[in-house]
């Protein structure tokens, strides 16, 4: 028999696989069609992991598994005036100099619905504004992993 291994938290939601053998919260489970083929499954986001022989082997390939990665965004530079990149849809973030301050400041937009931009909105260079705009980016698309 071989030894039981430690299943890691899920890589997408951050949720604790426990309560391995309760009906109601199948940390992993054999398909019907196969019942000697095992996958584990987060029931708090629903993700499933690769099929395997066995529990062991399902929770080892489960315990592989990357967390997600947000793409960058892709940027239009405006000749060092500022720059734009599409978030998604129609939101889009601007960076644009103020030249009085000598600042780049951060925003975001979405048509309609005016803009929202949360985190330090003016930087001292454009690359320092584009860091913060991909940072805020990345925590709204990760937040919706939660």
């Amino acid at each position: 028999m071989s030894e039981e291994v430690e299943m890691k938290p899920c890589p997408f939601c951050g949720g604790e696989i426990d309560d391995m053998g309760k009906a109601d919260h199948p940390a992993y489970f054999a398909t019907t069609q196969n019942p000697t083929r095992y996958a584990v499954n987060c029931s708090r986001c629903l993700t499933m992991g690769p099929f395997a022989p066995s529990t062991n082997g399902a929770i080892l390939a489960w315990n592989a598994r990357a967390a997600p990665k947000v793409k960058a965004l892709e940027w239009k530079d405006f000749e060092g005036m500022g720059a734009k990149a599409g978030a998604y849809y129609q939101a889009n973030y601007m960076i644009t100099l103020w030249r009085g301050r000598g600042q780049f400041e951060v925003s975001f937009s979405y048509p309609g619905h005016g803009t929202g931009y949360d985190g330090e909105r003016f930087h001292d260079s454009l690359e320092a504004a584009k860091a913060a705009a991909q940072a805020d980016y990345e925590a709204r698309i990760l937040a919706a992993l939660e």
